[in-house]
C-alpha cells in the first residue's frame, strides 16, 4: 500500500486514495468501533492553534490512534 501525495495548490483536488497507514495497518480499521476520544489543540506555525480530535479505534486486542484535524483553505 503506498501514500496518495496531498494537493494543497489552490484549485488542487484533495485526493481520495488511500491514507499513509503504518506496515500491517489496512483502511479497514476506519469501520471498527470506536473506543475513546477526545478534543486537543495542536500548535502549528506562526503559533497558532487548531482544533484537533484524538480518536482510539479498536477491535479485539488491535488498536489505532488517529489524530483528526481540520485544515483551512
Amino acid at each position: 500500500m503506498g501514500c496518495a501525495p496531498m494537493t494543497s495548490t489552490p484549485g488542487g483536488t484533495l485526493s481520495l486514495a488511500a491514507p499513509c497507514l503504518p506496515p500491517g495497518i489496512s483502511e479497514e480499521f476506519f469501520f471498527w468501533p470506536i473506543r475513546a476520544h477526545r478534543p486537543i489543540t495542536l500548535r502549528v506555525e506562526g503559533g497558532e492553534t487548531a482544533t484537533a480530535a484524538w480518536v482510539l479505534y479498536g477491535r479485539g486486542n488491535r488498536a489505532v490512534a488517529v489524530v483528526w484535524a481540520g485544515v483551512r483553505v
